[in-house]
C-alpha cells in the first residue's frame, strides 16, 4: 500500500468571504487572504503562498462566529487540485506592534500624576499698580 506524503500547512489568514458549500451539507466555503504560512511536520503545501487569496472548505462548526475581516490560524490540507480542506481552526491573536510609532504599552514609561491647577486669586495683589 502506498501512502501519500503529508501536505499540511499552517496558514495565518484574514477572512474575506464565507458562503455555504452547495455540495456538502454542514460545510462552508471560506475565502481568505493568506498573510503567512508555515510547514507542518516538515511538509509544505507549496500552492499556499503569502499574499495569495485562497478558497478553503471548512466545517461550519469550526468557523462559527468568524466573519469578514477576522483573522484565523488554520491547518490546511490539499485534498485535490485547488481544493483545500481545513483540518483545524483557531482565532488569531492581534498582531504584535512592529512600528516604532506604536510602542509596546508594557515598555512605556510610567504616566505622570495629573497636576491640580490652582484657581487664580480674585484678590488684588499688594504689588499691583492699581492702588
Amino acid at each position: 500500500m502506498v501512502q501519500s506524503a503529508p501536505n499540511e500547512t499552517t496558514v495565518h489568514a484574514k477572512v474575506t468571504g464565507m458562503a455555504a458549500d452547495p455540495e456538502r451539507d454542514g460545510w462552508v466555503l471560506l475565502d481568505v487572504a493568506v498573510e503567512a504560512s508555515a510547514t507542518v511536520e516538515g511538509e509544505s503545501l507549496p500552492a499556499l503562498a503569502d499574499g495569495e487569496d485562497v478558497r478553503l472548505v471548512a466545517r461550519r462548526s469550526d468557523v462559527e462566529g468568524l466573519g469578514r475581516g477576522d483573522r484565523l490560524v488554520a491547518r490546511v490540507q490539499m485534498a485535490g487540485p485547488g481544493d483545500y480542506l481545513v483540518r483545524g481552526v483557531e482565532p488569531a491573536l492581534a498582531p504584535e506592534p512592529t512600528d516604532a510609532a506604536d510602542p509596546d504599552p508594557a515598555e512605556a514609561p510610567p504616566a505622570k500624576r495629573p497636576t491640580r491647577k490652582r484657581p487664580r486669586s480674585t484678590r488684588e495683589s499688594p504689588l499691583s499698580d492699581d492702588r
